[in-house]
């Protein structure tokens, strides 16, 4: 793991924000222009190169000589750099994490709205984030009702901040306190439910996650269609899944996950090709779940 830059203290607003990317050079470069371009900018970037092929790293230094860089080297998946990039970035000692996915773009007054909230908002409350945009729709986070259940954002009045029980790391706001003391990411999940795992462990823990409906980001993949997963996928989705609902030893949720994949395998006999490699991968799945098979199982191709 090679990292240069962001060395020393948090700088303005004591906010560090930490993106992961991986052979997206085009749209990382996107992604730090829209957050170096806004009313408020991170005092410190650090960006988690998880072993790109396509010049990633060298485009962000060349355009961002202020930006840190962190080569993995290999990819270990977006859980894997998350977990990297807050341990580095809570080594600067900030106020703040603004996590976000390489293609999350920011708006002008986001990070600014997300900072005027936190400046008001109680210790309890570890997590700030803004909405989610994608296609015409506005993610305003999610409820915990044994699986996530999203809440859509159409046109109504919200507080000024609204509680919920998950986010995503598109744009997510958390206090560096929270992190040294709940620790982070599963590394071992690799792709896949970790964000859920995270924050669900986050709320547990008696803290609170809260959006600000009046900040937002637009995020390129958010509701991509089941069509453009490949089989890989399906196998972290049900290894995950189940891995979390056991360990939080609750059983109405492992009978959910079941449901779900049930489900999840008509759709793929009904609409998907590869149908047995798919279905094969989510078996593997659910059965290293229960063996406590965790890490990279799967290459990005779909084979074991």
């Amino acid at each position: 793991m090679r990292s240069t830059g962001a060395r020393g203290r948090a700088g303005a607003g004591g906010v560090v924000a930490v993106i992961v990317t991986r052979n997206r050079r085009d749209v990382v470069l996107r992604c730090l222009e829209k957050l170096f371009s806004a009313d408020a900018s991170p005092g410190q970037v650090l960006v988690v190169d998880n072993g790109s092929t396509d010049g990633t790293a060298d485009a962000i230094r060349e355009a961002f000589p202020a930006v840190g860089v962190c080569g993995m080297g290999r990819n270990v998946g977006p859980a894997g750099g998350f977990a990297v990039g807050m341990d580095l970035a809570s080594r600067l000692d900030p106020d703040w994490l603004f996590a976000l996915d390489d293609d999350c773009f920011v708006e002008r007054d986001t990070l600014a709205c997300l900072l005027d909230t936190a400046s008001r908002a109680p210790e309890a409350v570890a997590v700030l984030a803004p909405l989610t945009a994608h296609g015409g729709k506005r993610n305003v986070g999610y409820r915990w009702r044994n699986r996530p259940v999203p809440l859509t954002d159409n046109g109504q009045q919200w507080p000024e901040m609204v509680d919920v029980d998950m986010v995503t790391f598109t744009g997510a706001l958390i206090r560096s306190s929270a992190v040294k003391s709940l620790g982070l990411p599963r590394a071992d999940y690799f792709t896949m439910c970790w964000e859920w795992e995270y924050f669900l462990r986050l709320r547990r823990s008696g803290l609170r996650i809260s959006v600000v409906p009046r900040a937002s980001v637009h995020h390129d993949t958010l509701g991509s269609p089941p069509r453009a997963s490949t089989p890989s996928r399906g196998y972290y989705q049900a290894r995950n899944g189940l891995r979390l609902a056991l360990d939080r030893g609750r059983p109405v949720e492992v009978l959910h996950w079941g449901m779900r994949e049930v489900k999840l395998v008509g759709g793929i006999l009904l609409f998907l090709d590869r149908k047995g490699t798919r279905i094969r991968l989510r078996l593997r799945g659910a059965v290293d779940a229960m063996r406590g098979r965790m890490g990279q199982r799967v290459s990005a191709g779909g084979s074991l």
